[in-house]
């Protein structure tokens, strides 16, 4: 199946006023994509509480799905500025995500591209359903390549928004490097060592930059807590992390941004320590300060994402989501489990913790692709080192990033 990918060069080609008429597509027909795409993730996400989903269905959902690409096509190609377009795609990238097991389908990275394509246009950003601050950030930041972020995000509405743009950035930033950072470690012939130092460096600075953010985020806004085994655990059949400590964060909000920080920082650090190995082969890592710096913080990182996972799992938290009385229970325990995907995985690629903590994340990605119905949660569970992806993983990172703003409004 052909899937909807955006171009940049296909947002300026106008159509012209024969193929007009020949399509006859209305502002009322854009706006009723989104429609037919929120229709379509809907029942999917429905069938995906049933234990087994009949095959007569899948066919049915697949049908759908296809007719959905279809009409944003036709609306992408008449309507370009249409504002819910990027929410569209979000919606249908965020269910593929969702279904996929393989690590060879890419059908949702493809869509995320769509949506990064769809937000470089000045009518996507000044849209109604995009996020001021965001939108700013982004004409400034990603669209005219100015690196000073300063002013802008000073200029942002409140410190948990500035400090989600400041790691957003961030996260941009390091997408684009991804594609080299696996290239590194899977060529067949060893890389380049002045290659590899180029990017360690490049990732160096944004590592500087991730550690700043802690800084910044409000105070008061996380708190650790050491139990043993508390009854609610019990009560829900739910085991704490090996390291029995538990992190109460103000919302669902704040719990994500520290927890996409710490994928962040893993994924830089770890990079780091492997590429450090490459540069200086004959160097014992323990020697240096600074390795063992590193080393900490990835480690302190893994520990800090485990101890989140009971405010993201436990039933007693799931009204702390904002707008959460407007969702049923099974969606927002969706909506938690897709919150812990990437942040778990990463932190089950680190090769040095202890085998209690690897088999306790494993785990917990299986107990949300049981109790959140969520194929990709078993898929990355059952993952090997092999499989890892640091492109996979800062894509997922950021597509989830997006629907914080893409779905928000000027607010």
């Amino acid at each position: 199946m052909e899937n909807f990918v955006v171009l940049p060069g296909s947002l300026g080609s106008p159509p012209t006023y024969l193929q007009r008429l020949e399509m006859a597509l209305t502002e009322d027909d854009a706006k009723y994509s989104f429609v037919s795409v929120l229709d379509a993730v809907s029942a999917a996400f429905m069938f995906l509480r049933e234990p087994c989903v009949p095959n007569e269905i899948r066919l049915v959902l697949h049908g759908k799905y296809c007719d959905v690409l279809s009409h944003l096509r036709n609306t992408l190609a008449y309507f370009p500025s249409c504002g819910l377009l990027p929410t569209s795609v979000f919606l249908l990238a965020l269910y593929q995500m969702t279904m996929s097991i393989s690590p060879e389908e890419k059908g949702w990275i493809m869509h995320l591209d769509g949506i990064l394509a769809l937000l470089k246009q000045d009518a996507q950003l000044r849209s109604l359903y995009i996020n001021e601050d965001f939108g700013t950030v982004i004409e400034n930041c990603i669209v005219a390549g100015n690196s000073n972020w300063d002013g802008l995000l000073e200029a942002s509405s409140g410190g948990l928004t500035q400090s989600h743009l400041f790691l957003s950035l961030l996260i941009f930033q390091l997408r684009k490097l991804t594609p080299e950072m696996d290239d590194i470690f899977r060529t067949a012939t060893p890389p380049r060592r002045l290659d590899v130092l180029r990017l360690h460096n490049i990732i160096k600075r944004i590592y500087k930059d991730l550690n700043l953010l802690p800084s910044i985020l409000p105070a008061g806004t996380k708190q650790n807590i050491a139990v043993q085994v508390s009854p609610a655990c019990q009560d829900q059949g739910f085991r704490p992390s090996p390291s029995n400590k538990y992190e109460i964060y103000t919302d669902i909000h704040v719990a994500y941004v520290w927890n996409i920080f710490r994928t962040m920082l893993i994924i830089c650090g770890s990079f780091l320590l492997r590429s450090g190995r490459i540069i200086e082969p004959h160097k014992d890592p323990n020697d240096s300060k600074k390795t063992k710096d590193i080393s900490q913080a990835v480690s302190d990182a893994v520990d800090g994402t485990c101890a989140s996972v009971p405010f993201f799992l436990l039933d007693g938290n799931l009204s702390r989501l904002q707008d959460s009385q407007y969702m049923s229970e099974y969606s927002v325990r969706t909506l938690h489990g897709l919150l812990l995907l990437w942040p778990l995985y990463t932190a089950l690629q680190v090769p040095n913790i202890p085998d209690t903590q690897r088999e306790w994340i494993k785990g917990m990605l299986n107990d949300i692709g049981m109790r959140a119905r969520i194929p990709k949660a078993f898929a990355l569970a059952q993952s090997t080192a092999e499989d890892f992806s640091y492109s996979d993983v800062v894509a997922g990172s950021l597509l989830l990033d997006l629907g914080f703003f893409i779905m928000s409004g000027k607010s």
